[in-house]
C-alpha cells in the first residue's frame, strides 16, 4: 500500500472527449472495444456483488487469451455494518476465479479512483465499474490515442496496481513471475558487460568484441548465470509435476540436457578468466610489496606491465566470435522451454491460487 498520505503522479497533455452520462455507461467505448483488445484493466471503488451484474458477465465472456486485471476496494458501509463479514463474503463469492477466465484481483483499500481501459482506450471519471453507476449524474474522459492510453496503463495503472494486494490470480501467471525474477534481464546485461561494442571504421556499423582489458564480471549476475539451469528448472519441474497431462516432460527434459550443456561450455571458457579479473588487486598489491625499491611510482609502473603481460599470456587466446557464437545459442534454447510452458497456458490459466486472503477477509 501507499507509503505515506502524501501521493501524487501528473500526466501532462493527455486528451480526450469529456462524457457526461447519467442512465448510461459513460465508459461504454470501452466496453465496445473488449472485443479487439490485448488486456483489460479496471480500477473501481465498487462492483455490484451479485451473479446478474452486467458488466461481471462481459467480464466473464472475455476470451482466456485477454488477462483481465481487476483493483477494487471493499465499500466501507459493507465494513461498517454488523453483517460486514457475511457481505464482504458475498462481495469475494461473486468474484470467485473459477467463474471467470484470466481474471487476475487486487484490492487497494484507500482506492477511490476509477479507470476502465484496454490498450486501445481509456475512460478516467467519475463512474464505477458497477451496473448501479448508472443512477447517478457521471463525469469522465475517453482517451483513444494509443500513445496516451500506454502513458496511462504504464504511469497511472501499473501503479495503482503496484500498491494492491493480489487476492487471486492464475499458476500461469504466478510461474511466469517466477521465471521472470530468475531471469531479470540476465543474458542482456551479462552480453552488455562481457563485450565491448566498437563501430568498424570507417562504416557506422556496430560490432561486438572481447577484450580482455574492457570486460566486466558483474559478481551478482555471473553467480546467477552460473545457477540459470538449475534455478529455471525448479520451476519448471514443478509445472511439469502439476501438469504431467499436458507438459511434455520428454522435451524439457532434452532442453534442459542441452542448456546445461551449452551454459558449462561458455562458463568454463571465462570463469577462469573470471576470477583472474577478481584477484587482480590482491595480484597487485602482493608484488608490489614483494619489490618494493623505494620508487613507488617505478614499482608500481612495473608491477602493472608484469600482470597485463601475465593477463595476456594467460587468456590472449579467448576468441570473441567464438564466444559469441556458443553465448547466442543459449537464449533460443530458454525460449523453446518457455515454449513449453505457453503450450500449456490455457490449463495454467484454470488453476487458481488465492493470496492474502486473511488480510483482505478481515
Amino acid at each position: 500500500m501507499w507509503s505515506d498520505n502524501t501521493f501524487k503522479k501528473t500526466l501532462e497533455s493527455i486528451t480526450g472527449d469529456v462524457v457526461l452520462s447519467q442512465g448510461v455507461y459513460g465508459f461504454k467505448p470501452v466496453i465496445d472495444d473488449f472485443g479487439n483488445a490485448k488486456y483489460i484493466n479496471i480500477v473501481t471503488y465498487n462492483i455490484k456483488s451479485y451473479e446478474d451484474s452486467e458488466l461481471l458477465s462481459m467480464i466473464k465472456s472475455i476470451p482466456l487469451d485477454v488477462p483481465v486485471n481487476l483493483v477494487l476496494n471493499i465499500p466501507k458501509k459493507s465494513l461498517g455494518t454488523p453483517d460486514a463479514s457475511k457481505q464482504v463474503y458475498w462481495y469475494l463469492k461473486t468474484l470467485e476465479r473459477h467463474k471467470f477466465n484470466d481474471l487476475n484481483i487486487f484490492f487497494n483499500f484507500s482506492n477511490h479512483a476509477k479507470l476502465i481501459m484496454t490498450n486501445n482506450k481509456a475512460y478516467i471519471g467519475s463512474q464505477n465499474f458497477s451496473d448501479t453507476s448508472t443512477n447517478k449524474l457521471e463525469l469522465g474522459i475517453i482517451v483513444d490515442n494509443v500513445n496516451n492510453v500506454d502513458r496511462i496503463n504504464r504511469m497511472i495503472f501499473e501503479t495503482i496496481k503496484y500498491n494492491s494486494i493480489r487476492y487471486a490470480t492464475s499458476d500461469y501467471v504466478i510461474k511466469m513471475e517466477e521465471i521472470h525474477e530468475v531471469m531479470k534481464g540476465l543474458l542482456k546485461n551479462l552480453r552488455y558487460n562481457l563485450f565491448t561494442v566498437v563501430v568498424d571504421s570507417p562504416y557506422t556499423a556496430e560490432i561486438e568484441i572481447f577484450d580482455i582489458n574492457q570486460v566486466h564480471f558483474p559478481n551478482e549476475e555471473w553467480s546467477r548465470f552460473k545457477d540459470l539451469e538449475e534455478s529455471l528448472f525448479i520451476i519448471i519441474n514443478d509445472i511439469s509435476e502439476n501438469y504431467e497431462e499436458f507438459f511434455d516432460n520428454t522435451k524439457a527434459k532434452s532442453l534442459r540436457v542441452e542448456l546445461k550443456n551449452q551454459l558449462d561450455l561458455f562458463i568454463s571458457k571465462l570463469d577462469n578468466f573470471r576470477e583472474y579479473i577478481d584477484s587482480y588487486d590482491r595480484r597487485f598489491m602482493d608484488r608490489l610489496y614483494n619489490i618494493e625499491t623505494g620508487d613507488t611510482d617505478s614499482t608500481m609502473n612495473a608491477v602493472l606491465i608484469e600482470l597485463e603481460d601475465e593477463k595476456e599470456s594467460y587468456f590472449d587466446h579467448l576468441n570473441g566470435e567464438e564466444l559469441l557464437e556458443i553465448f547466442d545459442q543459449i537464449a533460443p534454447i530458454i525460449e523453446s522451454i518457455l515454449d513449453l510452458v505457453e503450450e500449456i497456458k490455457y490449463a495454467m490459466l484454470r488453476n487458481t491460487v488465492y493470496e492474502n486472503q486473511k488480510k483482505v477477509k478481515n
